[in-house]
């Protein structure tokens, strides 16, 4: 027996890239990840400080008699929160995701961080309005950081090919 192919994996060390992208934006146009209206945001963001989660809801399908209880996809709900550095000049994640604000997360994945955001790559695309900034417990050897939550105010789409 023929054993089947390894695929090859990817590190997710600097293979990970975070924008936030203002309403009014288009969170799909690769110029606009790339210019000065989007924000990158990855290097603010302290490990495990992006925390997205997806549930999916089921729907009972039984039926009279039928022994097995039968079942269906229902709705699906999205979460976002995240965690990152804050109190020096240079805080981007705090500015661009100040309370109240909407705009779009932008998660682009398995490509290098470095990588200029062009036609055809694939991002994850959040709509997004900004919860409280609420300061972390200090801790000893740490950083100061923030969380966040990020309410889901509209459909997500998920690996969807950028536009030039």
């Amino acid at each position: 027996m023929t054993l089947e192919a390894t695929p090859k994996s990817v590190a997710t060390d600097d293979n990970f890239r975070v924008w936030f992208v203002p309403s009014g934006s288009n969170p799909k146009s690769a110029a606009i990840l790339a210019g000065a209206t989007a924000k990158s945001i990855t290097y603010s963001l302290i490990p495990g400080g992006f925390n997205r989660g997806t549930t999916e809801e089921t729907i009972a399908d039984e039926r009279l008699t039928l022994k097995q209880l039968l079942e269906r996809p229902g709705t699906v709900g999205e979460t976002l929160e995240v965690q990152y550095v804050f109190g020096d000049a240079s805080d981007v994640a705090a500015a661009a995701l100040a309370e109240g604000t909407e705009g779009f997360i932008v998660a682009r994945y398995a490509v290098p961080n470095a990588t200029d955001p062009a036609a055809a790559q694939e991002v994850d695309v959040i709509p997004i309005r900004c919860g409280k900034q609420r300061k972390n417990q200090p801790v000893r050897n740490g950083v100061w950081a923030k969380t966040q939550k990020l309410f889901i105010i509209g459909v997500v789409e998920d690996d969807v090919a950028l536009a030039a």
